[in-house]
C-alpha cells in the first residue's frame, strides 16, 4: 500500500490523481506550447490562416455577387417578356382592325377594296403586311402588292399553294 499511496497525489480541487499521469500531461502540453511558440511553425499555420479567410471571403462575396446577378437577370427578362408581350398584343389589335376595316370596304365595294384601302393608305405598308383576296377556287382576285392579279398567280402567289386549295374546298 505504501507504493499505490506514493504515486497519488491530491491536486489543488482535493482530487486524486496519477503524478505520473500529471507529469507526462505537462510535458505534452509544455512541448506544444515550446513548438506552437517557434517560428518554423507558427508562419505558415498564420499563414494558413490568413488564406483560408481570404478563400472564405472571396467564396461568399462570389455567392453574393451570383445571386445579384441572378435577380438583376431575371428582372430584365420580365422586362423584356413584359415589353415584348405589349409589342405582340398591339400587333394582333392592329391586324385585327385592319382586317375589320377590309371586311367593312369588301361589303361596301367588292374586290376594289383593298386597292380603294391601300390608295387612301388606310392600309399597313406592304412591306409588313400583305394582304390578299380570293374567289372561291383559291385564285387571287385582289392583293396589297403591286402588279395584276394574273402576274401574282403566275409567279408563285398564295393561289398556287395547296394550302389556299384545301381551305378552299373545305369551305
Amino acid at each position: 500500500m505504501s507504493k499505490k499511496n506514493a504515486s497519488v497525489q491530491i491536486r489543488r480541487d482535493g482530487a486524486p490523481h496519477s503524478a505520473r499521469a500529471g507529469s507526462r500531461v505537462a510535458r505534452i502540453v509544455a512541448s506544444l506550447r515550446r513548438r506552437i511558440a517557434e517560428d518554423y511553425f507558427l508562419f505558415p499555420l498564420f499563414a494558413l490562416l490568413l488564406v483560408g479567410s481570404a478563400w472564405v471571403g472571396a467564396l461568399h462575396l462570389l455567392e453574393h455577387e451570383r445571386e445579384a446577378t441572378t435577380q438583376t437577370a431575371t428582372q430584365l427578362a420580365r422586362g423584356l417578356a413584359d415589353a415584348y408581350e405589349a409589342q405582340v398584343v398591339r400587333s394582333l389589335e392592329a391586324i385585327d382592325q385592319t382586317l375589320k376595316t377590309v371586311a367593312y370596304a369588301y361589303t361596301m365595294s367588292g374586290h376594289a377594296a383593298l386597292s380603294q384601302l391601300q390608295d387612301r393608305a388606310m392600309l399597313p405598308s406592304p412591306i409588313v403586311f400583305r394582304m390578299a383576296m380570293t374567289d372561291a377556287r383559291g385564285n387571287i382576285v385582289a392583293s396589297t402588292q403591286r402588279g395584276t392579279n394574273s402576274e401574282l398567280s403566275s409567279t408563285g402567289g398564295p393561289s398556287d399553294c395547296e394550302q389556299v386549295r384545301q381551305v378552299s374546298a373545305s369551305d
